[in-house]
């Protein structure tokens, strides 16, 4: 019996390893439900509000409502809707996507931010991919360990 546990837990790393060669591994992180409800029902969407065409007294304001409100999930505040072909544009997203988070952080380190990176690329000659480019995108380490 042992021996074919073994022998299934080495099959299934095997696969895991083949499977992780094919494509990049992302972290799989489940927040637990004991978190996630209470987090829900103090929930508010703000959609970009970590985009460059927020503006930044707006932005201010809309912290400061959101720590009067004790806020506890901020919905689609980072949402990356663009061209992902890792540019300048992808960094300058991320770095101010850390500093909204961080200063929605500050008043409730707890607060839940939600961002994506959305379904379909267009390529750079303007036509349409056969395949959406997102997967590519490079996540920052930070986004994963928040």
């Amino acid at each position: 019996m042992k021996s074919a546990i073994l022998a299934l837990a080495a099959f299934g790393l095997l696969g895991f390893t083949a499977l992780a060669q094919q494509e990049p591994a992302r972290p799989v992180v489940r927040i637990d439900d004991a978190v996630l409800k209470p987090a829900l029902a103090k929930a508010i969407t703000m959609t970009d509000m970590c985009g460059e065409l927020y503006p930044h007294a707006q932005r201010v304001a809309d912290v400061a409502a959101l720590n009067d409100i004790d806020a506890q999930f901020v919905g689609r505040a980072a949402i990356w809707w663009n061209n992902t072909y890792d540019t300048d544009d992808d960094q300058r997203h991320f770095q101010r996507a850390f500093r909204v988070t961080d200063t929605l952080h500050l008043a409730h380190p707890d607060r839940i931010v939600q961002a994506g990176v959305m379904e379909f690329i267009a390529s750079k000659s303007g036509g349409v991919l056969g395949s959406s480019n997102a997967s590519n995108i490079k996540i920052p380490k930070w986004v994963w360990d928040a």
